[in-house]
């Protein structure tokens, strides 16, 4: 939850999502309703409660936001969603960053954003989670009504697929527009970090694609 200083503040990226808080909602189509009375939210550092107010004023002064999800648990979707959309109100313009979209369906996804394209195409084209409609589309549909981007994030699996078989190297084969879809840059230190992370996934629910 630490601010991060730069000289320019100008969105809050929310980079796919977590549970923490809860609030009610008041946006167009929402699947999922936020109803998760008695969640405590918890400063893990202090090892003390905090007021979801206090909360969300924290955040909404950082440039970036990153959060953490149990993928397959719905009280997590919703309390997700009224910390986004409290956040939201704080008044800070907000690009919301989802993993559950691949990088090479952005074009899709800024279609329907716009209004070019119905939600029925954007099924049919983006590769949603299997789980979308109840857990992701209410965040989608706030960052719609709200004029907010949406940034889909994660490299596309047929890319992942062939650096987890072939390793990094795998990268080099690709042509520059596949190549724009994964990182830059990337850092593998075979040290503490790695191995937690490793140890982290191989116990993780994959969201799938639909």
């Amino acid at each position: 939850m630490a601010d991060t200083p730069t000289a320019a503040r100008r969105a809050l990226l929310l980079a796919a999502l977590a549970p923490a808080f809860a609030c009610a909602p008041r946006a167009r189509p929402v699947t999922a309703p936020i109803s998760v009375p008695g969640i405590r939210a918890v400063d893990v550092a202090a090892s003390r409660d905090v007021a979801f107010d206090s909360v969300v004023r924290q955040l909404a002064r950082a440039d970036i936001v990153f959060f953490g999800e149990q993928h397959d648990d719905p009280e997590t979707h919703r309390v997700e969603f009224g910390l986004l959309d409290a956040i939201g109100r704080a008044g800070r313009p907000v690009i919301l960053s989802l993993e559950m979209f691949e990088r090479d369906v952005q074009s899709v996804l800024d279609d329907y954003l716009a209004g070019r394209i119905a939600e029925a195409d954007l099924l049919a084209r983006a590769r949603p989670w299997d789980r979308y409609v109840t857990d992701y589309r209410p965040m989608v549909e706030l960052a719609r009504a709200r004029g907010w981007p949406v940034v889909a994030s994660n490299v596309p699996r047929t890319m992942a697929a062939a650096v987890g078989r072939k390793g990094l190297a795998a990268l080099d084969t690709l042509n520059a527009t596949e190549r724009s879809w994964a990182a830059r840059e990337n850092l593998c230190p075979d040290d503490a970090y790695r191995r937690r992370f490793l140890a982290t996934m191989r116990g993780h629910s994959a969201g799938g694609a639909a």
